[in-house]
């Protein structure tokens, strides 16, 4: 039997947020030829994991200053890191577009 886990920051919860924001966000995304995310594009020129560490500098740098302690912002870093631990570790699909 699997020991309950006393989560002491509501790790689950914030996860479930994560998996929402994440699943909202193909249905947003700023798309071009092919209707192609940034990160496709990114990686079919080899430039995958240093977009994906720039869009999270990025968010990092803004979080507190644009509409102040904004969730949207934590959760992108959320997500581009995700991304990036994709593209290092576990290199799922590769982009070939151009």
């Amino acid at each position: 039997m699997k020991k309950k886990i006393d989560y002491a920051y509501n790790e689950p919860k914030v996860l479930k947020e994560l998996s929402d924001y994440v699943d909202a966000t193909y249905n947003q995304h700023y798309v071009g030829r092919d209707n192609l995310q940034c990160g496709q594009v990114w990686e079919s020129i080899g430039i995958g994991k240093e977009g994906y560490q720039a869009a999270i500098i990025k968010y990092a740098m803004r979080f507190g200053k644009k509409g102040g302690d904004n969730p949207a912002d934590l959760k992108k870093i959320m997500h581009y890191t995700m991304m990036l631990y994709n593209e290092v570790f576990l290199r799922g699909k590769k982009w070939n577009i151009y």
